[in-house]
């Protein structure tokens, strides 16, 4: 595998999703262990909670920048 192939692919990153933490503020997505860093990380979720998908891993410095797809953590598969 090529270097680029490596920091172009998307990669899978199980999320917890997080209500607000204060009336009328955004849900969060939080990544409790970078698949590329380790370190933990949060995205936008929006007010809904709704936004789910791919997010760009902005603790790296290779360009292009890596992403991981959102994998929701549920009681069922955190088991």
């Amino acid at each position: 595998m090529t270097p680029s192939a490596t920091i172009t692919r998307t990669t899978e990153a199980p999320a917890i999703l997080t209500p607000p933490r204060r009336r009328n503020g955004p849900w969060l997505w939080i990544i409790p262990s970078c698949p590329f860093c380790g370190s933990r990380h949060t995205h936008g979720a929006g007010r809904d909670g709704n936004r789910s998908g791919s997010r760009v891993a902005h603790c790296t410095t290779s360009s292009p920048k890596p992403s991981y797809r959102l994998t929701p953590i549920t009681e069922a598969n955190a088991a």
